[in-house]
């Protein structure tokens, strides 16, 4: 009954500048399913089908540097000593390190056309302009909450490394974002290597779409959303 006001309210903050009252506005027009509704929701799936695909994107960009990183590691301690040791395995290593590296670039592209064509199928528009308008937003990962989740995973924003406020790959220099199980100083930092290929194997991504989450505690999963989608400040 009263979409089109709040409409013309969001349009009217949104030409002002006033990014959290755009977004209150945004909030009032749509519907709210429970959170543990939210993966089946015809409105609400859409938009994780999305976020999925960021969180993949983010794992392979860091990944392309991790496996880069590895095998320019191998190649160095050949070239040093080609005589020391049992070579093979090491030859062996690099040539799969090699063949994985390959398929990043593709990977990449079509996680980056799928992500695209995911955000286009959010049809609830008003939810669509909340969360184009948030993600729009410079840094908007780095809000209080997000920084305090890459932190209790044991990322980058619990140290004073600041890699999480940098590119992380110089092929694609547009991607920043908190860390995953790739992260090279975060491998360093906890002393041991976890090798996986998928971001939904990450321990270190938290995404609420996925099955396990279903019994997530309210308030973890509200903030969540708020982190990702919509990003009102905490006070209002």
């Amino acid at each position: 009954m009263f979409s089109w006001v709040f409409q013309h309210l969001e349009r009217k903050h949104e030409r002002r500048g006033n990014f959290q009252k755009a977004q209150l506005y945004r909030v009032r027009q749509f519907s709210h399913p429970p959170v543990s509704e939210l993966r089946n929701s015809p409105v609400w799936n859409p938009v994780g089908k999305y976020l999925q695909a960021c969180f993949n994107l983010r794992f392979c960009v860091q990944r392309e540097v991790y496996l880069q990183a590895r095998h320019d590691e191998l190649y160095e301690k050949l070239n040093i000593d080609p005589s020391a040791g049992d070579t093979s395995w090491s030859v062996t290593e690099m040539q799969a390190l090699k063949k994985a590296l390959q398929s990043m670039p593709k990977a990449i592209w079509n996680l980056e056309r799928e992500a695209q064509r995911l955000l286009i199928m959010i049809y609830d528009e008003p939810l669509e302009r909340m969360l184009c308008a948030h993600h729009k937003r410079e840094d908007w990962y780095l809000s209080k909450w997000l920084r305090a989740e890459c932190t209790r995973s044991g990322g980058c924003c619990g140290r004073a490394c600041g890699c999480c406020e940098r590119q992380r790959n110089e092929m694609h220099p547009q991607y920043k974002g908190h860390c995953t199980s790739m992260c090279l100083c975060c491998e360093k930092a906890r002393g041991c290597s976890i090798m996986i290929d998928n971001y939904k194997n990450d321990v270190m991504i938290i995404d609420i779409f996925q099955p396990d989450f279903d019994d997530a505690r309210l308030s973890y999963a509200y903030s969540w959303i708020n982190a990702y989608v919509v990003g009102l400040d905490p006070e209002i």
